[in-house]
């Protein structure tokens, strides 16, 4: 029995990397082509995808950490509130320009901001839940640090603008698909 192959593991590790990369370059031109849209075509496509993304993560993490389920003992009228406006705009401002706009002032490279944000998006949402913390923080964390990352070669102002109102728009959904399931 052999307990360890050096040999198949270099070859395992060499195919992931490779598969990794190739993938990171898929990724890279879909984000170079998503740029060149306008901000409403934009938005509507990462608004999208992030809802297909936390979809399909959230019903596999549902099945590997089972009885993460969360509350909606809240008024209606206060989790809109909370999920549309003043969480996505407290979370755009900490998790994204913050770190962005701090790491720019002090020359650090832009990619490790989107790095730094994203850690920053993923810790957020922790407190509510390790599957939550998966979904929202992993995917949501990822598509929001790189709406920002991508609007603020422009402007600032859309940088922000475009981030929050993703946000907005993802939590919308979500919480409107929630009540209606419930």
């Amino acid at each position: 029995m052999i307990l360890f192959d050096g040999d198949r593991y270099a070859i395992f590790l060499k195919i992931t990397l490779v598969e990794l990369i190739v993938v990171f370059g898929i990724i890279r031109r879909h984000y170079i082509f998503l740029s060149n849209l306008s901000l409403v075509k934009y938005l509507f496509a990462v608004t999208s995808e992030m809802l297909v993304c936390t979809f399909f993560l959230g019903f596999i993490f549902a099945r590997i950490f089972p009885g993460d389920e969360r509350s909606f003992d809240l008024p209606f009228p206060y989790l809109v509130v909370v999920a549309m406006t003043l969480g996505p705009i407290i979370e755009t401002f900490l998790a994204q320009l913050v770190p962005y706009e701090l790491m720019g002032a002090l020359s650090i490279n832009r990619l490790w901001s989107f790095y730094v944000s994203w850690l920053i998006f993923f810790s957020m949402h922790l407190s509510i839940g390790f599957e939550t913390a998966l979904t929202a923080g992993l995917v949501g964390g990822f598509f929001l640090s790189a709406t920002y990352y991508i609007w603020r070669r422009k402007s600032l102002r859309l940088a922000y603008v475009a981030t929050l109102s993703c946000h907005a728009l993802v939590n919308g959904t979500l919480l409107g698909i929630m009540y209606c399931v419930k």
